[in-house]
């Protein structure tokens, strides 16, 4: 997995994989855990070594690279039954939900506070 520590180096890297995304007309869904920054050791290794992983503040984003939006919802449901705890959790689906890292961000931080 892609690690990246500080909240501006992964919008930039967020904005790198959509501008690769979008030249190879390629999909993937963001996934962002509310105020999950310590459950970052449990969720690794639920995630596959080319996918990106970002913190920003107490939240904890992951980008699950080729996967469609149903993606991301058996990501977090293997997630919560392997772990057997609850979190605020959401995901945006690239292209459907947004073009941009921040679209993207602000989708997924949305559908986890509703």
């Amino acid at each position: 997995m892609q690690a990246v520590a500080e909240p501006g180096l992964f919008v930039d890297a967020l904005g790198r994989e959509l501008d690769r995304a979008s030249r190879y007309g390629r999909e993937f869904t963001l996934v962002v855990l509310l105020e999950a920054a310590e459950l970052e050791p449990l969720a690794v290794p639920f995630c596959r070594a080319s996918d990106l992983k970002g913190r920003s503040g107490d939240d904890l984003a992951v980008v699950l690279l080729e996967a469609d939006r149903h993606g991301g919802e058996r990501y977090l449901r293997r997630l919560r039954s392997q772990l057997g705890i609850d979190f605020a959790a959401g995901c945006a689906h690239y292209p459907s939900d947004g073009a941009t890292a921040e679209e993207l961000l602000s989708r997924a931080s949305a559908s986890a506070r509703s």
